[in-house]
């Protein structure tokens, strides 16, 4: 065993004192807020959740860290329960800085990234790992993200023809990048995404890491294909517009284009998802109104690794594939009190982000069906739900109760219950 000379213990004891120097007027003058957030979840999962938190803010400096403790029978991560009674992850753990121009962040956090209910490219259906990183210069912002996903063991391909069951360990990365423009009162933002996967033992490709690579460009134009990092690549565009009451937005997302028409390889069909939506206010009423739909095989690939999955869940919008959705909120304030309805009306084919693909990977057994929308079996669901709430500087509750109906099958009540209590907190 090693022993620390009593010289660099010394040292070690300087160096934490000069770093504890420095932060100390940071903390003297930090709003510290601490709190805890339980959580009460009954529809197709049954979830009881406990979030206490705690957060540091000051001179443009943030520390966040809040973990998840997770009750009652779920398929949430962690999937795996200590005596089936709780499980445990991390549900925000991260550090921050930002001024006028710059922002920074490192630890792990949910990602939203586009518009509506349920963003299309980044969702923040569950926390990731990531650095981020921006600039903003009068109304141009740019803004970089590198994301570290769970390693897959897992075969090469997932192809209808390959009979191989030969596995691999693969590392699993996003890099994105995002350029946002708002011109009067007009935002839009063009991202790219670029889902990276390697088997153990091959390097890291490190051109991935710059912030002004236009990854599909690289992607298209290496002359070894022999040699291409294997990537799912994503385009997406959105767009943001107020109009007096009216704050109408949109987001395409572009999984892959097919340039030929008719497709020639395989049939292979264009996958694309597409939201749009309009949030305003009628007199006391905010009132959200959402359309959104996706395609049969956005999302997925015919590599296992490649799809846009982290820990078997969706990255983008969390209905997945192969859908379309009608969502509208209706909400009423009354000094601390809120009233609001929320329908849901959604269609749901059979496609899956695991779904095997018909061809891909060097494989050319099957053609892709024509059909690229609502395939096979379509269910049918309709969910309206009221919900009650209340708001003070220390306290918020919301009570939720609703009825899943799914066509032939029948109801399911559905409830929510979310309490959030703030023991410390400081402007």
């Amino acid at each position: 065993m090693t022993v620390l000379s009593f010289d660099h213990r010394i040292q070690s004891v300087k160096v934490f004192s000069y770093i504890f120097i420095f932060l100390l007027p940071l903390l003297l003058n930090a709003s510290i807020n601490i709190g805890v957030d339980f959580n009460y979840e009954k529809d197709s999962l049954n979830l009881f959740s406990v979030k206490p938190y705690i957060s540091l803010d000051t001179s443009g400096f943030s520390v966040v860290f809040q973990p998840n403790l997770k009750f009652i029978d779920t398929t949430l991560p962690p999937r795996m329960l200590f005596k089936n009674i709780v499980g445990m992850n991390m549900q925000s753990g991260y550090i921050s800085y930002e001024n006028s121009i710059f922002f920074m962040e490192a630890g792990k956090k949910s990602m939203r990234w586009g518009e509506g209910v349920s963003p299309l490219l980044f969702s923040g259906y569950l926390p990731v790992n990531n650095v981020m990183y921006g600039l903003k210069y009068k109304n141009v912002e740019m803004t970089c993200a590198y994301i570290l996903l769970n390693r897959m063991y897992t075969t090469l391909n997932d192809v209808v023809g390959d009979t191989s069951t030969t596995k691999y360990h693969f590392n699993r990365f996003i890099s994105a990048h995002k350029i946002e423009f708002l011109i009067k009162k007009t935002k839009i933002a063009l991202s790219e995404v670029a889902l990276i996967y390697y088997k153990d033992g091959e390097s890291f490709p490190l051109q991935f890491l710059n912030p002004l690579n236009v990854m599909y460009v690289l992607q298209w134009n290496d002359p070894d294909e022999g040699n291409t990092i294997p990537t799912n690549l994503f385009w997406d565009l959105s767009l943001e517009r107020q109009m007096r009451n009216h704050n109408f937005y949109l987001e395409l997302l572009i999984d892959d284009f097919q340039y030929d028409n008719p497709p020639s390889d395989m049939n292979e069909p264009n996958h694309l998802a597409f939201t749009t939506g309009d949030s305003f206010v009628i007199g006391d009423f905010d009132i959200i109104m959402e359309y959104s739909i996706a395609s049969r095989w956005v999302y997925g690939l015919y590599a296992p690794a490649g799809r846009y999955t982290a820990y078997g869940f969706p990255i983008g919008t969390e209905e997945g594939n192969d859908f379309d959705r009608v969502y509208l909120n209706i909400k009423r304030n009354i000094g601390s009190y809120s009233l609001y309805f929320k329908g849901t009306f959604k269609r749901k084919g059979e496609g899956r982000l695991d779904i095997t693909w018909p061809s891909g990977g060097g494989f050319r057994e099957e053609e892709f069906p024509d059909k690229n929308f609502l395939a096979g079996n379509v269910k049918h669901y309709i969910c309206p739900k009221i919900g009650f709430g209340y708001k003070t500087e220390k306290m918020e509750l919301n009570v939720e109760v609703g009825d899943l109906y799914e066509a032939g099958t029948g109801n399911s009540i559905t409830a929510n219950i979310r309490f959030i209590y703030k023991f410390l907190g400081s402007n």
